[in-house]
């Protein structure tokens, strides 16, 4: 396994090595910090954030939810499009 800094780091990894590669990518909820895995997450994107921290995973459309109503510039994304936009400039 190859560790990434952040839950976007990962994402551009996954984008990098061509998803057909990976066998499991596992990311922290963004509030509790349980791992779960990647593509079962809810991610949400944070336009303003930091290149490297702009997509959030959770692991529940609860905690996605109670996190966006406390954070409205953040907007949900699926998982295909985190990978996809991860490496966006």
């Amino acid at each position: 396994g190859r560790p990434a800094a952040t839950s976007t780091c990962l994402l551009r990894q996954i984008a990098e090595a061509g998803d057909a590669r990976i066998r499991a990518a596992y990311v922290p909820d963004t509030t509790t910090g349980t791992r779960w895995f990647a593509g079962a997450s809810v991610w949400l994107k944070d336009p303003g954030a930091k290149k490297d921290a702009r997509f959030l995973p959770f692991t529940t459309q609860e905690g996605a939810d109670a996190y966006r109503a406390a954070h409205p510039k953040t907007r949900p994304v699926s998982y295909a499009d985190a990978v996809a936009e991860s490496g966006a400039r």
